[in-house]
């Protein structure tokens, strides 16, 4: 990923961002058990497909808030699993994410924020309203609800936490469904793993600015 940052004042920028992706998908056909072992649709699957795309997105920040506005899967390439006949399109999604630090007691920060994604085509409007409590800049942990404008949407919760130091960042989640799906699953957990890359020239030490002068 990569952002131009402007500068509005000491405290406020504005920053524009774009994030090539790969996506790479695959189905084990092995695994699968068919009513009819000679069904030539499925024969007709490849079972594996690559995809690029392109995320793009703007941001408003300060030292207590942020605004943003995205936009993943830009290009709306074509997902092939097979023929022409298994061939469809990313769809654009069009994604608002909005935040607020509040200092609690010393080295206590919290922070909620909501999230508002649609996707091109009328899919059901989906509402993320998150709470995060952060201690000394270090540790995180926070709750999450999801839900949507339509009945049938999958809601569910969240609960979430990490660690960052330096310029690592580490961070577990685990997502419960409240809809029907929890007959079938459990929950999905997801780990994830960050490195940020500071890319600013080194000041040089005033007794060398004078030599150089």
């Amino acid at each position: 990923a990569y952002s131009y940052h402007i500068k509005f004042t000491e405290k406020m920028k504005l920053s524009f961002g774009l994030a090539p992706m790969l996506i790479q998908q695959s189905l084990q056909k092995d695994k699968l058990t068919l009513d009819d072992a000679n069904d030539n649709t499925f024969n007709r699957i490849s079972g594996k497909t690559m995809i690029a795309d392109l995320n793009a997105g703007v941001y408003l920040y300060c030292d207590k808030y942020f605004v943003s506005f995205s936009m993943p899967q830009v290009m709306e390439n074509k997902v092939r699993m097979g023929d022409a006949l298994f061939t469809e399109k990313l769809k654009r999604h069009f994604v608002i994410y909005s935040a607020h630090d509040f200092p609690m007691k010393e080295k206590y920060v919290l922070t909620p924020s909501v999230l508002v994604k649609a996707m091109q085509g009328g899919a059901p409007v989906q509402v993320d309203l998150n709470l995060k409590a952060t201690y000394n800049q270090l540790f995180w942990v926070g709750l999450s609800y999801r839900g949507s404008s339509s009945k049938s949407f999958n809601e569910s919760a969240i609960a979430f936490l990490g660690v960052m130091k330096y310029n690592f960042l580490f961070g577990y989640s685990f997502d419960y469904s409240f809809s029907s799906m929890r007959s079938y699953s459990g929950g999905s957990h997801e780990v994830f793993l960050t490195y940020r890359i500071n890319c600013k020239k080194a000041a040089l030490p005033e007794t060398t600015a004078k030599e150089t002068q």
